[in-house]
């Protein structure tokens, strides 16, 4: 059976994060709660997805910013340039860095792509992640974040094609508890790296579903923060 875990409705979700049932149906249909979708209409999800919502979308203060600036404020974190950026828009970007927290960074930058959540079929064989652009849990592993147990899950963006297609080649089926990790990817940019910037790395591992996780991604932020603050004598 695909779905084993109890699910639960868009009106116990509702009743989880004290909002309207309408608004808890939102956050399913735009997947910043992992779900499905019944030919009835009725949305179904689980308590697991909803705590993983809770863990990193209701933390944080400010405004979601819009793809491309996210972006942008994630390059410049990182020690690049984000070139597609105009000059008003870099200036209000470097003061967000300068005065945000981690976790306000994790929300801010929380609209710019959509995590879909995978599990590999019984029997297939291991995915292969190497045409894809790593990040979140494999890439924060060079970052020094360790798991007290190693498991052959990936995150990445797909870099050519869809997220179905990779999905379907690699017999991977959508499962909101499921612990492979694939972002859409919305850039603004051609990119050719194997491995995404370090900023992006660590909110899509903050992202990932955990408390340690989220933890350690905002670990990697204030680094960062810390970092890009001497850089321009902050």
């Amino acid at each position: 059976m695909r779905y084993e875990k109890r699910e639960i409705t868009a009106g116990e979700v509702a009743t989880m994060l004290t909002v309207s049932e309408r608004h808890a149906e939102a956050l399913l249909k735009d997947r910043l709660i992992a779900g499905r979708q019944l030919r009835s209409g009725l949305w179904l999800t689980s308590k697991a997805a909803v705590e993983r919502y809770r863990a990193t979308a209701q933390r944080g203060t400010g405004r979601v910013l819009g793809a491309s600036t996210a972006w942008g404020l994630l390059w410049e974190l990182s020690g690049r340039t984000p070139t597609w950026l105009s000059t008003s828009t870099l200036a209000r970007v470097r003061q967000r860095i300068a005065t945000s927290s981690p976790e306000d960074i994790v929300r801010a930058t929380s609209g710019r792509t959509r995590v879909h959540f995978y599990t590999r079929a019984d029997g297939a064989p291991p995915v292969s992640w190497s045409p894809l652009i790593e990040t979140g849990r494999p890439a924060a592993r060079h970052l020094g974040v360790r798991y007290k147990r190693v498991f052959n899950y990936g995150a990445a963006y797909v870099r050519d094609g869809t997220i179905s297609e990779f999905a379907e080649r690699n017999q991977l089926f959508e499962d909101y508890e499921g612990k492979n990790l694939l972002f859409e990817n919305t850039l603004p940019i051609a990119y050719e790296r194997a491995t995404m910037p370090t900023a992006v790395v660590a909110v899509d591992l903050a992202v990932g579903g955990s408390a340690y996780e989220l933890e350690q991604g905002c670990r990697i932020l204030i680094d960062l923060q810390l970092a890009w603050r001497e850089a321009h004598g902050g």
